[in-house]
């Protein structure tokens, strides 16, 4: 059910860097530029304003719009952009009236069932931001049924985990003994620094709730932190 696309999904139409400068370009042949300002965050909010306006014709064009106003969690972004390049592969040059809920569940079923609830998820939340600010008329995924998942019945063993850690870098050896020892997601580990190492543990602020924990120093931690210290300086830690 390809419905086509245009340009690059990571690329901002019509928004240009110059000097210290942002600005949204407009026309064809003699240009417009527009002054958005330097700060970009602010830039990329007056953008989707502008965009919005003269632009909104397609899903593609609400995606954008929905990205560069939406308050998300940086890992929440990654993954909105990552599945998202997958949603807009299908549905980018689509009017956003021309999109129902048959079509929606049509889509669900052809996605793999590991990908299909994000990507029905993105679309309804960008429909709903849509909606909202009178971008079109009605939200078609509020009402596709996602998929019921099975929860997971096996976990790794811990000769899986020592076969896997033995063929592992150094540094990747290290990352999984300290998301082992603190129990703690994988991007919150890579996001570690020295500087969050404390005489009574590691104070970690988590990525996508946000809340700041302890994690009580033990022998087996403080030797991965000292291993971890070893490291050449080329691996950030």
């Amino acid at each position: 059910m390809r419905m086509g696309r245009r340009g690059k999904p990571g690329k901002v139409p019509h928004f240009e860097q110059k000097g210290g400068a942002f600005y949204y370009v407009s026309g064809i042949g003699k240009r417009k530029w527009i002054p958005l300002g330097s700060d970009k965050a602010h830039a990329l909010a007056r953008w989707a304003e502008l965009e919005g306006r003269t632009n909104n014709g397609t899903f593609g064009d609400l995606f954008r719009w929905f990205m560069a106003n939406a308050k998300l969690s940086e890992n929440t972004r990654k993954n909105y952009e990552a599945q998202g390049n997958a949603v807009l592969r299908v549905f980018w040059n689509a009017p956003p009236n021309a999109i129902d809920t048959p079509m929606l569940e049509r889509y669900k079923d052809e996605c793999a069932p590991g990908c299909a609830n994000a990507r029905i998820g993105i679309i309804k939340a960008v429909f709903a931001n849509a909606v909202r600010k009178g971008l079109c008329k009605g939200n078609p995924a509020r009402d596709v049924k996602l998929l019921r998942l099975s929860p997971r019945e096996r976990y790794i063993t811990d000769a899986e985990y020592t076969a896997i850690r033995s063929r592992a870098a150094d540094f990747c050896q290290l990352a999984m003994d300290l998301a082992y020892q603190i129990g703690c997601r994988p991007g919150d580990v890579l996001r570690l620094r020295l500087s969050d190492v404390t005489d009574e543990g590691i104070l970690l602020v988590a990525q996508k709730t946000g809340k700041k924990t302890l994690y009580q120093m033990t022998p087996e931690l403080a030797s991965t932190l000292a291993d971890s210290r070893a490291l050449p300086r080329g691996v950030k830690g």
